[in-house]
């Protein structure tokens, strides 16, 4: 069996307020908690989070749910050690990008996964865009999120905020 066979691909299964979602995890460096402190650049959008290292890297983080304009779900204290940023590499450029979730709850493999009606699934009109269809897992429905459309959205990449002219 050849090693690259997608049989043994996993998917990132994580949540952006109340949508449960799914990523191929092809440029996923790393799934983190994200930091307790950022570098926060003045005149920068909400959804942008800040920088902070990770060893030698400036990592750039994005809060998703933000972004999307999606409300986060209730935050339980048992959470605070849970992963909740994904860490991959900008398709773009050479930066690292931290892209905050509500929660990462697992990997799941391709097998598991069966195809489902869109229309199935109540997908937030924000995030629609970025849905590239809707599959069936561990008895839940799941949006499939191509994170690099995302990444490549110029209203994702652009995070100053306009200047404002008296």
């Amino acid at each position: 069996m050849n090693s690259a066979s997608p049989k043994g691909q996993r998917l990132a299964a994580f949540r952006l307020g109340e949508t449960l979602c799914l990523c191929a995890t092809s440029n996923l460096d790393a799934v983190i908690s994200s930091p307790d402190s950022f570098r926060i650049i003045p005149g920068t959008k909400p959804y942008f989070s800040g920088n902070a290292r990770i060893g030698h890297d400036l990592v750039s983080y994005f809060h998703l749910p933000t972004f999307l304009g999606l409300a986060s779900g209730g935050h339980n204290e048992s959470e605070d050690d849970r992963p909740t940023t994904l860490i991959l590499r900008d398709p773009l450029s050479s930066a690292i990008l931290g892209l905050q979730t509500d929660e990462i709850i697992a990997f799941i493999p391709l097998v598991e996964l069966q195809d489902a009606a869109r229309e199935d699934l109540a997908i937030p009109a924000k995030l629609t865009p970025y849905c590239v269809g809707v599959v069936s897992a561990r008895q839940k429905l799941w949006a499939l999120i191509h994170l690099d459309n995302i990444i490549r959205d110029p209203n994702f990449r652009s995070i100053e905020l306009p200047v404002q002219r008296p």
